[in-house]
């Protein structure tokens, strides 16, 4: 921690709800809830009653008012000790023997004690108008706002009627961002003072537990900057030894720090009107006066509701500002779901919807990435950049959603990027299907009133200060773009969501493709093979005659059909096995794969005579898994059969296939490795395609199925494969397939 933020803390945990003084131009007491018998009261009551602190001590409050206020004075102060309807009226006796009139305002502490707190009444101009007048006034407020749908009108209109009816030298209407700095975005003054409209004032200005205080107390005045403060007595009250909780008390003196803040600001009076919506502070209604300036309860009172009122307003605005921009992009994302067709996949439909999505997202730039290839639209970074990007998102758990104005230094890929990508919205789709959008870097001037830098500090006795400067002061903030629509992550859940009801129904549909060619598949390659025998027992006896076995030529010519017919043999072998990949026969049991592994290459081995001495298989220690026995022999048979037959190097020389196992946490990894001519890295992810046969295989064996029948299994089972390779270097599959351990 820093000497700045050391300060911050410090200043954070000042007393502010527990000050144990008040200002001077009331009165506190303390009093039994039960009895009204005086615990505790403000020691300038001798101003006023012509005793000490020590006389009233333990005596009924009742008292000290005038005979006509004793006979209702305890029923009126608990009725508004708990129901808050303050103030109420009540007379004392001064030490004249002058009667003085007060407002009366009482709050309970908890069952045991009640602050009571007297404001002499003083008549002046804005008593005259009486408490009708003031809701007179908030009613007209209410009506010039209503029709008005800006923020910023309603703010610009708040600040003249405040001003109008508390008659304070400046209002300002203060609006707190996210991160709990505040803008003046509505002010009204008088001739000759400079303005702070549009300034921005750091979040350090109004400490935690000060704004959790104007959460408490919605109105709050002090009368003098200067005056004197006034103790309690006793200081400490024998029920609350960490102070007298007075968080609702409308004399709690103010701190120590603000009122300086307020001298450095030239304030000598203010009146704070807090604004709260859905249970947070919104922003502050600040009444500054250069003078003394004295409020009546009741224009508190009505300030109070004042605040309610237009909290609702604001909230009004803003609400319908957001529901106005959510429905405009709850109609853009329902319009791009109706265009899209589940016959289609969503990566070649998507692709003509990037115009679409920069509008709705208010994007400059949009990208969509799937499997590495990428189509880009308007302003975005370059596509080896959006790679990289997608590559570090796709790494994090979970995926998930990002939202930024400031990509360049929140994601490690785009650190040290200028222009393009400030602004960042990433909606992963799939593990290598992402859909991207940006915005470019847009510089921004914020005008502080004062450096927001300059916070607080310590004087040379060892008291916290606060900043002395408020002259405007210019920040240039780059490196990032301009906020994010306030919507934008509703309408990502609103996307997210059409898109997987899309993706379910479009994978249905293509189910049921499958299954159709599924059968089709089953048809044709039965039919074939049914009229393969012939052929082949034909070509096989003609090769058998003597004539033709000395006819090289002919002999060749017989091969060559005896050969193909029996690849053409494989091809259909495989289609049947394609056509049976959904047969339910498919239930868990023990098996010994190890064994199992073993029968298959034996098998292997006899079927290619002449080619033992350029070929060796290693079976590593395999344990027994509980598995389906025919879906793992399909898989074993068909990676060691690639590895056979797309293994060796155009250069004979001995390949090594080895079948083994890997543990870790999760089920048993199974591989097939060989030391053969390996895969480049651009057909990795393509040689599980069907028919795919990677350069240079017309001149090997093989149907280009197996592999892609090997995925197909797995993808029905629960299971996955990758493969890991170099030119040159050989090839290592791995697969995981829906396994129990064995016994």
């Amino acid at each position: 921690m820093n000497d700045n933020d050391a300060l911050i803390d410090r200043c954070a945990s000042e007393p502010i709800a527990t000050p144990g003084l008040v200002q001077s131009h009331g009165f506190l007491f303390v009093v039994s809830a039960k009895t009204l018998e005086i615990e505790q009261v403000s020691t300038n009551i001798l101003q006023l009653f012509g005793c000490s602190p020590d006389e009233v001590i333990g005596k009924p409050l009742p008292d000290l008012l005038e005979e006509s206020s004793r006979h209702y004075a305890g029923e009126v102060i608990r009725r508004a000790a708990y129901t808050y309807i303050n103030p109420f009226s009540m007379t004392v006796m001064d030490s004249a023997g002058r009667t003085v009139t007060c407002n009366a305002i009482a709050h309970s502490i908890d069952d045991e004690s009640t602050i009571l707190e007297l404001e002499p009444v003083a008549l002046d101009k804005q008593r005259e108008r009486g408490l009708d007048g003031y809701f007179q006034m908030v009613e007209t407020s209410l009506a010039s706002t209503s029709e008005l749908d800006s923020v910023v009108e309603i703010a610009a209109t708040m600040a003249d009627q405040v001003k109008e009816f508390t008659g304070f030298d400046r209002v300002m209407v203060y609006r707190f961002a996210p991160d709990l700095h505040g803008e003046v975005i509505g002010e009204a003054l008088e001739p000759g003072m400079e303005p702070f409209l549009n300034l921005h004032y750091p979040a350090s200005d109004i400490p935690a537990q000060a704004r959790a205080l104007y959460l408490k107390n919605l109105v709050r005045l002090l009368y003098d900057v200067d005056a004197d403060t006034v103790g309690l007595h006793p200081v400490q009250h024998p029920r609350y030894p960490a102070g007298l909780p007075m968080g609702k008390a409308v004399l709690r003196s103010l701190s120590p720090v603000h009122l300086q803040y307020l001298r450095n600001m030239g304030v000598c009076s203010t009146l704070t009107i807090s604004l709260i919506v859905d249970g947070a502070l919104w922003g502050l209604i600040a009444c500054h006066h250069r003078e003394p300036h004295f409020v009546p309860y009741e224009v508190r009172a009505t300030s109070s509701f004042y605040g309610v009122m237009m909290s609702a307003q604001l909230a009004r605005a803003e609400r319908m500002n957001r529901e106005k921009a959510v429905g405009a992009a709850h109609r853009g994302v329902a319009q791009l779901l109706q265009r899209l067709d589940e016959r289609k996949s969503l990566g070649g439909q998507i692709v003509g919807e990037l115009v679409g999505l920069c509008r709705l997202f208010e994007a400059d730039g949009c990208a969509f990435v799937e499997d590495g290839a990428v189509s880009a639209y308007g302003a975005c970074p370059e596509d080896a950049l959006v790679t990289e990007v997608v590559a570090g998102l796709s790494k994090r758990e979970p995926e998930r959603v990002l939202v930024t104005a400031a990509s360049f230094e929140e994601v490690p890929e785009m650190k040290g990027s200028v222009g393009e990508g400030a602004g960042l919205v990433a909606i992963p789709f799939a593990t290598d299907t992402w859909l991207l959008l940006f915005k470019t870097e847009q510089s921004q001037s914020v005008i502080w009133g004062g450096d927001p830098s300059d916070k607080v500090a310590v004087d040379s006795t060892g008291q916290l200060t606060p900043r002395a400067s408020f002259a405007q002061w210019k920040q240039e903030i780059s490196g990032q773009s301009l906020p994010w629509p306030v919507h934008t992550d509703q309408v990502v859940d609103e996307l997210m969501s059409g898109l997987s009801g899309f993706l379910v129904a479009n994978t249905r549909y293509l189910e049921g493709l499958n299954e159709e060619l599924e059968q089709f598949a089953g048809v044709i390659a039965h039919e074939v093979k049914s009229q393969l025998q012939s052929p082949t027992m034909a070509l096989a006896m003609l090769r058998e005659v003597e004539a033709v076995r000395s006819d090289r030529t002919l002999f060749e010519m017989a091969t060559i059909g005896s050969d193909a017919l029996e690849t053409l043999s494989e091809f259909t072998t495989e289609m049947l096995n394609f056509s049976r990949i959904n047969d339910p026969d498919d239930e868990q049991e023990d098996v010994d794969v190890e064994g199992l592994v073993h029968g298959l290459v034996q098998q292997i081995e006899q079927s290619m005579p002449g080619r033992n001495q350029r070929i060796k298989f290693k079976v590593h220690e395999i344990p027994r898994i509980k598995v389906s026995r025919h879906v793992l022999r399909h898989l074993l048979s068909n990676l060691i059969r690639n590895a056979v037959i797309h293994g060796p190097k155009e250069h004979p020389r001995e390949l090594l296939v080895e079948i083994g196992c890997e543990e870790s946490d999760g089920p048993l990894v199974l591989f097939v490795r060989d030391n053969g001519r390996g895969i480049s890295e651009e057909s990795h992810a393509r040689i599980f395609d069907y028919f795919y046969r990677g350069h240079g295989a017309r001149k090997r064996q093989g149907t280009g199925i197996g592999l892609g029948f090997v995925r197909k299994l797995l993808d029905r089972n629960g299971g996955r494969i990758w493969v890991e390779s170099v030119p040159d270097q050989g090839a290592t599959f791995r697969f995981i397939l829906n396994q129990e351990p064995g016994v």
